[in-house]
């Protein structure tokens, strides 16, 4: 059987349809992840003011408000690091 590695990301026994479902869910939750951030800079520049770019970044590494989407960032991040779409 062989192995997976940085120059091979395939294995033996990988599933076309497993790893094109890996492909659509990694895209659909990046959708959803940038929908879910817009929201809530809606919600804070409702009550705060507008923001800009530098503000905004900052607002979703470290507000509390945003905190909540940290879990799906990481997913998201797993996601992509295993994701055979991320391999030449």
């Amino acid at each position: 059987m062989t192995t997976a590695s940085p120059s091979n990301p395939r294995r033996e026994g990988d599933d076309r349809a497993a790893r094109e479902k890996l492909v659509a869910l990694r895209s659909a939750l990046l959708r959803l992840h940038k929908s879910l951030i817009e929201m809530e800079r809606r919600k804070y520049e409702k009550e705060f003011g507008a923001v800009n770019v530098g503000e905004y970044f900052r607002l979703v590494v470290d507000h509390p408000q945003f905190a909540w989407l940290h879990n799906i960032s990481e997913l998201w991040c797993e996601l992509t690091k295993h994701s055979p779409a991320t391999h030449p």
